[in-house]
């Protein structure tokens, strides 16, 4: 449940404007995203992964939220977006975070299959719920760090939206507050 409130939110409220852009530069313009109904999609597929590993791979029960870490690598891909039309001067996030996490994660899961699972034990909730807490935790940091989280492209893509929207009174009040506008800010208060 945590993973899909994290997922949808960050994809709908937060990335929307960015996986928009993309893919409208990806497509030439041919496709659009609709940032609602792909978030609820992206969503339903990337928790639909986490449940499958939860079904075929056992672990002990308070390591269950580690089965989700592949979502959270998904979603991290998925959103490693910087468009260089922008100039915002952000980068991509790179392969090495990615690759890194991944044989960490291999590692986790194997150990994790090594620990014998005392079936007959009589452990509290909550020591059993901190550590899947705990690597939820981990799994949503990770996604923040490599996904686009700049926060000057984010900015450039709101006001954008705005004046595709032609929202222009909501664009000159966001623009208004802004000390050290860009050359994109500029370009869209002029407009």
């Amino acid at each position: 449940l945590l993973f899909v409130l994290f997922c949808f939110l960050y994809l709908y409220l937060f990335q929307g404007e960015l996986m928009s852009m993309a893919q409208h530069i990806y497509s030439h313009g041919r496709t659009a995203y609709y940032t609602f109904l792909y978030s609820f999609l992206l969503t339903i597929g990337f928790s639909f992964v986490g449940l499958a590993l939860t079904f075929y791979i056992h672990v002990p029960i308070r390591f269950k939220a580690l089965l989700w870490f592949p979502s959270f690598w998904s979603l991290g891909m998925l959103t490693d977006v910087h468009i260089p039309l922008l100039g915002c001067g952000s980068h991509s996030s790179g392969a090495l975070p990615f690759i890194l996490a991944a044989i960490i994660w291999a590692v986790s899961v194997f150990l994790c299959k090594q620990i014998n699972e005392n079936r007959g034990e009589n452990a509290s909730l909550s020591e059993l719920m901190w550590p899947n807490m705990l690597l939820l935790f981990v799994g949503m940091s990770f996604t923040g760090m490599v996904g686009n989280t700049d926060r000057r492209s984010h900015y450039e893509l709101r006001m954008e939206e705005l004046a595709r929207s032609e929202e222009y009174e909501d664009m000159l009040d966001m623009s208004s507050k802004d000390s050290h506008p860009s050359r994109c800010i500029m370009y869209l208060r002029a407009y």
